[in-house]
């Protein structure tokens, strides 16, 4: 695990912008004076806020992190957006108390009116902001997670092969993808296709989300196969399919049994089976492999019975 250390580049950014604002905060108060003496306190006031939420901004990205994983450098950048978060909610408490304490019936009214305002006009920005607060907070998805998410917000429609799909056994129900970043408002999911999905935290938090199985995990597959009537063995096809299929490393337990009849010549044989690992779709392609060298060898073995 790496450590924690400081990012000079941003501390140095820090240290140019204050000593931009000391220049231009002289600067204006001089000209202030002059001009327009009466507003220079409200004038002054305002410029320091701006300053102040632009220092806010950086102040968390002073945390940088050397050689870690990329687990501990998914905690380091919660904290940094809660830190984030936490200063700017303090800036806005800080903005409204100093409003009311210098003109109560002003600074009471004004945040009133501003509360039901940006409420209203902000209401999907401030669903994802405080939807990325509890995603940060409590850990909902992490980067490097592999996720799949299922969502009527984020339409996916499935392909079903068309003509003969066998394969009912997985099909995909959503965007399946490594979690790349989880921001304040967003986050970023590069999909197995490599396009990078960008997801309003909202439509996560309110989302199913599907995280891949441990490898100690045991998991169901499917796998349908078409066999010609006049060529196999109805009494001893399927005892052959599960004894082959039995082989294959990472097989713990298969079943076999006659599907259904796909047309007057060809059956259907369907093999359930529990896997334990990771590699399911290699799993899967041994099988059918094994499948096809028994339907190759299905004349031989029947003139020999």
């Amino acid at each position: 695990m790496g450590g924690i250390i400081i990012n000079y580049q941003y501390l140095a950014l820090i240290f140019v912008l204050l000593v931009i604002y000391l220049i231009f905060s002289h600067f204006l108060e001089l000209f202030l004076e002059i001009f327009y003496s009466d507003m220079k306190a409200k004038i002054l006031d305002i410029v320091n806020l701006i300053f102040i939420v632009v220092i806010a901004y950086y102040i968390p990205n002073i945390i940088a992190v050397k050689d870690g994983d990329i687990k501990f450098k998914n905690e380091v950048n919660r904290l940094r957006y809660l830190i984030r978060i936490l200063i700017f909610i303090f800036i806005a408490i800080y903005a409204i108390v100093s409003l009311i304490i210098k003109d109560p019936i002003f600074g009471v009214a004004s945040a009133t009116i501003l509360g039901l305002s940006l409420g209203l006009s902000l209401q999907p920005i401030l669903l994802n902001l405080f939807s990325g607060l509890i995603i940060l907070s409590t850990g909902f998805i992490k980067v490097g997670n592999k996720i799949r998410i299922i969502s009527s917000q984020v339409p996916y429609v499935a392909s079903t092969g068309g003509y003969k799909y066998f394969s009912d056994d997985a099909i995909p129900i959503g965007y399946k993808g490594t979690v790349e970043e989880i921001s304040i408002f967003y986050s970023l999911i590069r999909l197995e296709s490599g396009v990078v999905l960008k997801i309003p935290n909202s439509v996560v938090l309110l989302s199913g989300i599907i995280e891949k199985l441990d490898e100690e995990e045991i998991r169901l597959i499917k796998v349908r196969f078409e066999f010609p009537i006049e060529k196999i063995d109805e009494d001893k096809i399927l005892e052959m399919m599960e004894e082959r299929v039995r082989k294959i490393k990472g097989v713990k337990r298969v079943a076999a049994l006659f599907s259904e009849q796909s047309d007057k010549e060809h059956v259907i044989i369907e093999l359930k089976v529990d896997i334990k690992g990771k590699e399911h779709k290699v799993i899967k392609s041994q099988i059918i492999r094994e499948l096809i060298k028994i339907r190759k060898n299905l004349k031989r073995i029947k003139g020999k019975d």
